[in-house]
């Protein structure tokens, strides 16, 4: 049987291979279902971002980057693969400089 989710189905993912106790999906079965959900924290951030550069091109990933306070990691996150980012609110305004061109690509 197959299912089509007329949604984006994120799965949450508490962190990359290697750096968590992982129950649930392995790493095959969530590109199957492509956009994992990982939430950044800034003692994991480098490693997230390595796990990325190794396989953007299996999922979409999503990330909630609230509690990293660097813009910096933030982008770099993103230039890694991440293909959307979750801020607060508050510090949406740092990210207006940055904004999509006609060809959706970001400038700034």
């Amino acid at each position: 049987m197959e299912a089509t989710l007329p949604l984006p189905f994120l799965v949450s993912v508490a962190a990359p291979t290697g750096l968590a106790e992982l129950e649930g999906l392995n790493r095959e079965e969530v590109s199957i279902l492509g956009t994992p959900f990982f939430e950044a924290q800034p003692q994991i951030a480098e490693k997230l971002s390595q796990f990325l550069g190794r396989h953007n091109h299996e999922f979409y990933a999503h990330m909630d980057v609230t509690s990293l306070d660097s813009p910096d990691e933030i982008v770099a996150l993103l230039d890694r693969g991440t293909r959307r980012v979750f801020v607060t609110p508050e510090t949406l305004s740092i990210y207006r400089i940055w904004r999509p061109s006609s060809s959706g690509d970001f400038v700034s």
